[in-house]
């Protein structure tokens, strides 16, 4: 190889290791020696922050291509894809004994479901329910044996009608799995929401050691927030499953009133 061809070669290796070097300095973002630059570089941060996060809550991933190049920013689409699953889990697996009025002397084998789907994070396994747990499927052909012992246990004096505290009895058997699919799916969202906040912050903030502050004073407040949550869905635990049932739904007394009232 002659001098001139050595001194291209040098050339077009400096030029690309100096492209390099432009397209990290661009990536540490404005100077930020004063306070005023230091103000206007988190300002940059936090407005594409928003920017990012208002465009994935709205489903606007046509507005910046990292939607399609990180699936998972996609977060209001993976909410809603979580939210129909756990509508399916519940119809199909919340309750104790199948709603089924067919008998059988065969006994199946268990059936195991978890109640999970994502993975957790390392910082958030306090606050969460185990990523082992799991149900099992509705007990087939037996309510009606369950419901008449229930009913031979429950027996008083009353005359042509059953004992009230049947109802609460058995809506609370049947709902022993609502609080291990409740916290599951609440665990999962989550989940999404701070792999969603974590991921986002790394995007807009490439800087390791400020990220990492950042993120130390932001923990602090999602972890009141994730237990706000968790501590909603077991209120409502509280109230939907050791309390007595009530229900505004006319066509329960209606039917009710069919079969005590002559």
């Amino acid at each position: 190889m002659n001098n001139r061809a050595k001194s291209t070669q040098v050339r077009v290796e400096l030029q690309a290791r100096l492209k390099q070097c432009r397209t990290k300095l661009s990536a540490l973002g404005s100077s930020r020696e004063t306070t005023a630059d230091k103000t206007k570089y988190l300002l940059a941060m936090a407005g594409e922050f928003q920017e990012l996060t208002y465009q994935a809550l709205n489903t606007e991933y046509a507005g910046d291509e990292i939607f399609e190049r990180l699936p998972h920013f996609k977060i209001a689409t993976l909410v809603r894809n979580r939210n129909e699953l756990f509508a399916k889990d519940f119809e199909k697996f919340a309750h104790t004994y199948e709603f089924d009025g067919q008998t059988s002397d065969t006994v199946e084998p268990t059936k195991i479901v978890t109640v999970r789907v994502e993975e957790d994070f390392a910082d958030l396994e306090d606050y969460l329910l185990s990523m082992d747990t799991t149900i099992e499927v509705p007990l087939k052909g037996k309510i009606f044996d369950w419901l008449k012992a229930l009913h031979h246990n429950s027996r008083g004096f009353e005359l042509g009608t059953y004992q009230p505290s049947i109802l609460s009895n058995s809506m609370t058997k049947q709902s022993l799995k609502w609080e291990a699919l409740a916290l599951g799916y609440v665990s999962d969202i989550i989940t999404m929401v701070h792999k969603f906040i974590v991921d986002l912050l790394e995007h807009v903030c490439p800087e390791r050691s400020i990220r990492q502050e950042l993120m130390a004073i932001l923990t602090e407040q999602l972890a009141v927030q994730y237990t706000r949550a968790i501590e909603h869905v077991m209120f409502l635990l509280q109230n939907e499953c050791a309390e007595n049932p009530g229900t505004l739904n006319q066509e329960f007394k209606t039917s009710l009133d069919s079969r005590y009232v002559t």
